[in-house]
């Protein structure tokens, strides 16, 4: 087994025999490589948690973190091109080619393996160190699990939650996967029309819709999803996604109904579907719905909106703070909160039965004062 750090990303490669797997950390900003050689690299895990992987002259590679916030925190992390063979609290045994590899927190933390290649780790010491162990015993694969969504991953607020991109096409060809004639646009929005695209491989009944303007009464339409995320893994093209595309189809001038839930496939990642890159880092899918015609009763024009359902979990922590005074003075107010983490110059602040004090000894003065200019002004 062997590291590969040369990609200089938030993550590294492992290679055995001609078999290469990927570990990613999902939680990582965008520019998380801090620097690196070809035996050890530093990146960010998530914000304020920077680590530095390397590998032992035993085979084993160690990842070493620690944390710069004053509350425990939570990362996702991803292995795609593995077999899974066997999960349990705090450890994940999974298989690359003939080896057997053992991940586990073994310092500062907890691992909580997830479907779909992901772990959850909690860090809850400063520091954390994370062993991804060689076992070169033949481990039986009987126990294989197929992993899907079932189980959400878990991204930190600021992280880099997944994005797509919507594209609406009149046909799709399953024998090439390609996607044809895209809908034509109008101020940046997608005509959905039943009358077709002018474009190539039109048929003759299209032609005769374009040229006559009356349009048929329904047209089906496809719909090319991209992820800029791998969300699903060991999927086969055509399998059902956990990922749902959902239509609010308009019901008035200026409504909208209730969205339509429109089932998607997974059609491969952008490797397996051409494009160039150091590995895969977006998931493609399909979907495709039957638009009507405008009848002014079941079906009208309008706006329609879409948007991706994702099942994961956004994760947040929220730092408390507890003050205790002995004078019994109160705590700052949600608003300074913030500022207990800053430092500040002292300030005189006053206990409750103190401040009564001080407002009474500060009406006696006034009336004094207020005495001596009246008899001032008597003599």
């Amino acid at each position: 087994m062997k590291i590969d750090l040369t990609e200089k990303t938030s993550g590294f490669s492992i290679l055995t025999g001609d078999k290469k797997g990927f570990v990613s950390f999902l939680s990582a900003p965008i520019d998380a490589y801090i620097r690196g050689t070809d035996e050890s690299a530093s990146f960010l895990l998530r914000k304020e948690v920077p680590a530095t992987v390397y590998q032992e002259p035993n085979g084993n590679i160690i990842i070493s973190a620690f944390r710069e916030t004053v509350f425990p925190i939570s990362f996702a992390i991803k292995f795609n091109g593995f077999d899974f063979h066997q999960e349990e609290i705090n450890t994940l045994v999974m298989g690359l080619g003939d080896e057997t590899i053992v991940v586990s927190v073994i310092e500062g933390g907890t691992l909580a393996p997830g479907n779909n290649g992901s772990c959850q780790i909690t860090m809850t010491g400063p520091t954390m160190t994370i062993v991804l162990d060689l076992m070169n015993n033949n481990f039986s694969k009987s126990s294989f699990n197929a992993m899907s969504l079932e189980t959400p991953d878990a991204y930190g607020p600021l992280d880099y939650v997944p994005q797509f991109s919507i594209g609406v096409f009149d046909h799709y060809n399953p024998n090439t996967k390609a996607f044809i004639r895209p809908r034509p646009l109008r101020l940046g929005v997608p005509v959905i029309s039943t009358l077709p695209t002018q474009g190539v491989s039109l048929e003759q009944d299209e032609q005769d819709y374009l040229e006559s303007g009356i349009a048929p009464e329904e047209r089906t339409l496809h719909f090319r999803i991209v992820s800029s995320r791998i969300l699903e893994s060991g999927f086969n093209e055509g399998d059902l996604s956990e990922l749902k595309l959902k239509l609010w189809l308009p019901s008035g001038l200026d409504t909208v109904g209730l969205p339509i839930d429109v089932p998607m496939y997974y059609l491969g990642t952008d490797s397996d579907l051409g494009q160039i890159g150091p590995q895969a880092s977006q998931s493609v899918y399909r979907a495709s719905y039957t638009f009507h015609k405008e009848d002014t009763i079941k079906h009208v024009d309008g706006f329609m909106y879409m948007s991706i359902y994702v099942p994961i979990v956004v994760q947040m922590a929220l730092p408390i703070v507890f003050r205790v005074s002995g004078s019994g003075s109160p705590g700052p107010t949600p608003d300074s909160t913030a500022a207990a983490f800053s430092t500040a110059e002292p300030t005189l602040s006053f206990a409750d039965n103190e401040q009564v004090e001080a407002e009474n000894s500060l009406k006696i003065i006034n009336k004094t004062k207020n005495k001596r200019k009246k008899s001032n002004k008597k003599t």
